[in-house]
């Protein structure tokens, strides 16, 4: 696993400049060689303070191989599931919007 955490600009509002404009911590993932498993699990948000919460396999300029997607979207399930019993956070797991695109992405069967 690695760690990435970025801020960035000044945000311009009728208050003052608020900082940061930006902010994102990135935990990506990749599972033992050939386990096709891998994402990146983001917390990104501003000044104002909400948080998103975003988990993603996006490659540049190419889908990932469905191989990956079947191996991979099981583990973010989990994660999604860790994190609301580990960090308390309350129906995370059933207010995700998942989005597809080119993709087969079947429902996903409770463990």
């Amino acid at each position: 696993m690695q760690y990435f955490h970025s801020e960035d600009g000044l945000a311009v509002t009728f208050k003052g400049l608020k900082s940061p404009a930006n902010i994102s911590d990135t935990y990506t993932y990749q599972g033992s060689s050939g386990s096709h498993i891998g994402g990146a699990l983001q917390f990104e948000g501003d000044y104002k303070g909400p948080l998103e919460f975003v988990q993603s396999m996006m490659r540049i300029n190419e889908r990932p191989p469905q191989q990956d997607i079947d191996a991979s979207r099981p583990i973010m399930a989990l994660i999604e599931r860790r994190l609301e019993s580990t960090c308390g956070i309350a129906n995370l797991s059933s207010n995700v919007k998942e989005r597809c695109q080119g993709v087969e992405c079947p429902p996903l069967t409770p463990p």
